[in-house]
Formats: structure tokens, C-alpha cells, sequence
């Protein structure tokens, strides 16, 4: 079983997100926003996984999953857009081709993705 944190702007998407990740085992926190999110991590290290949508309200996910690894060295991150991944590279998001979902994704598909990214 993982600890993942999620942060999705989109409220049907994130419960979404939420239920299925929880449905395979895996201890899950979700918020609507990055700030939200950094409020809760303050001081925390026991986060396995973040996975975050690239487009969020006041601050991207490339900028908040370097705020979260000033908290929590080790998390591993895997980043969710809307956007294609070449468009997102244009404007000089270089997020790793590896670590990206596209949405609309399905889920049940990535699930095997989040388990191998789990600590041993």
C-alpha cells in the first residue's frame, strides 16, 4: 500500500481519481489546490506518491512538486495534463515523458504504473 497525494482542480475528476486509487489499496489525500496541498505536507515525509494535474490555479505542477520535494526528498511524482505532452514541452514544461498521463486516461491502466512506483 502506497501514500498518495493528489491535487486536481477538477472536482468530478479528482473523486474520480480518488475512488479508484482507493479501491486498490492505497491510502490517498486529495486536494483542489497546490497551496492546499503544501498546507497539509508542511512537515510531513511519509508521502509515496504525488500525482498532480501540470494546470493548476496559481502555480503549475512542475513548480509544486518542487515545493513538495523541498518536504519530502524521495516522493515520486507523476503528472497529469489535459494538454499533449508536445504542446506542454513548447511553452517549456519539461515534464518526463515517462511520468505523464494524458487525460482523459483510464485509470484502472495506470493503476500497475502507480504500483511499480512504490517504495520496495
Amino acid at each position: 500500500m502506497a501514500n498518495l497525494v493528489i491535487v486536481e482542480d477538477y472536482a468530478p475528476f479528482r473523486n474520480w481519481v480518488e475512488f479508484v486509487i482507493q479501491r486498490n489499496g492505497h491510502d490517498v489525500r486529495v486536494f483542489a489546490t497546490a497551496e492546499a496541498a503544501l498546507e497539509e505536507i508542511n512537515g510531513q515525509t511519509k508521502i509515496d506518491l504525488l500525482l498532480t494535474d501540470l494546470q493548476l490555479p496559481a502555480m503549475n505542477g512542475l513548480d509544486f512538486s518542487d515545493r513538495v520535494r523541498d518536504h519530502v526528498s524521495n516522493v515520486r511524482v507523476l503528472f497529469m495534463s489535459i494538454e499533449p505532452l508536445d504542446d506542454l514541452w513548447s511553452r517549456g514544461l519539461k515534464v518526463p515523458e515517462d511520468r505523464f498521463f494524458k487525460k482523459p486516461f483510464k485509470l484502472t491502466q495506470q493503476v500497475d504504473r502507480i504500483d511499480l512506483l512504490r517504495p520496495g
